[in-house]
C-alpha cells in the first residue's frame, strides 16, 4: 500500500525533474567538483554535434553520415531526423 508520504515524495521528484529538464542549459551544481557541475553536459553536447554534422553534410554535399558508436548514431538519427541524409553505424 502506498502511503501519502510516498505519493508526496514522488510528486516532488516529478516536479523537480520537469523543471530540471526545461532549464537544462542553465543548470549547474556548484558544490560538485570542477568540470562536473554541468550535469547535462553529456546529453546536451549531442545537439551541437548534430548541428555541425548537418552543416558539414550540406557544405560537402554528402548523403551519408557514419557514426562510430551507438550514442552518436542515436543522437544523429534523432536530431537530423528531418534531413534527407542516411545515418549508419560503422560497427554492426
Amino acid at each position: 500500500m502506498v502511503s501519502l508520504f510516498d505519493s508526496a515524495r514522488g510528486l516532488v521528484v516529478q516536479a523537480a525533474l520537469l523543471v530540471g529538464d526545461a532549464a537544462a542549459y542553465r543548470i549547474a551544481l556548484p558544490f560538485l567538483p570542477p568540470g562536473k557541475a554541468d550535469v547535462y553536459h553529456r546529453t546536451l553536447g549531442f545537439r551541437d554535434l548534430a548541428r555541425q554534422a548537418g552543416q558539414l553534410v550540406t557544405t560537402e554535399g554528402a548523403n551519408t553520415i557514419v557514426g562510430e558508436d551507438r550514442n552518436t548514431v542515436a543522437a544523429l538519427l534523432y536530431y537530423l531526423r528531418d534531413r534527407p541524409v542516411q545515418i549508419v553505424s560503422a560497427v554492426p
